[in-house]
């Protein structure tokens, strides 16, 4: 369903489900005016120009997977980009979309769990789409772009976006329901070039010491995997915690 303004797309959808709305539900908004992303953070969302879409899904899997769809999302928003503005576009782990190091997407998925059941699991996309080179505000200057300020050019279509990144998800989602991970690994491992072989450092955190390494892929709950100086494999399980081009 496709709606003007509302406080989340994310939130909009938990409400309908709540009052009936069955899984695989799309809630697609002009505007946000509470979108966020991950650690809560708010995702500027001016009207007409990205797109903000949440999807929900039905899962039988058990919770310690959940990660997985993470992944599965950020291998879809990427593929959704490359479509509309070709190969430069990446996954940066564990959810973000960038371009040249300038985020243009960026997922959250959020799920309803209880004991080891999944009630139910809602999976939310932001991408910049059209917004011009310099209408970011200051905070968000220098670190976020669209794909149209990339492209150039006319107006991106978001329904081609939206029907890319959709269809992806669908496939990937199937997948990880039937518990084939390997298959969205291997695809997401083709999208984020630092996951296997950048150095890296990881900063402290939990009573762990910072320490410098390589990264070596995901686990199989989606955590970026750091080979230390020992030869270590250590999984990182927050995306703040690890600097890339510092070693």
């Amino acid at each position: 369903m496709l709606l003007g303004t509302v406080d989340s797309t994310s939130d909009e959808l938990r409400r309908r489900l709540r009052e009936g709305d069955p899984a695989g539900t799309v809630v697609i908004a002009e505007e946000q005016t509470s979108g966020r992303g991950r650690l809560g953070r708010s995702w500027y969302s001016p009207g007409g120009e990205g797109l903000y879409l949440s999807a929900s899904f039905r899962s039988d899997r058990p919770p310690r997977e959940l990660p997985r769809w993470a992944i599965a999302a950020a291998a879809a928003a990427c593929l959704a980009c490359r479509g509309v503005g070709g190969a430069s576009y990446a996954v940066e782990w564990p959810n973000d979309v960038v371009h040249r190091g300038r985020k243009v997407a960026g997922t959250l998925v959020e799920a309803r769990v209880t004991g080891e059941a999944v009630e139910d699991l809602i999976v939310g996309t932001g991408v910049n789409v059209n917004q011009e080179a310099g209408a970011f505000p200051p905070g968000l200057a220098g670190r976020a772009t669209s794909l149209r300020a990339e492209i150039g050019g006319p107006m991106v279509d978001r329904e081609q976006v939206a029907a890319v990144f959709l269809d992806r998800l669908d496939e990937l989602s199937a997948a990880l329901e039937r518990g084939e991970w390997e298959p969205v690994l291997s695809l997401w491992l083709t999208l984020a070039p630092d996951a296997v072989g950048r150095r890296v450092r990881v900063l402290p955190g939990g009573g762990a010491p910072e320490y410098d390494g390589v990264t070596r892929g995901l686990d199989a709950c989606g955590a970026l995997v750091v080979e230390d100086s020992s030869g270590r494999l250590r999984p990182v399980l927050m995306a703040d915690a690890v600097r890339y081009g510092e070693v």
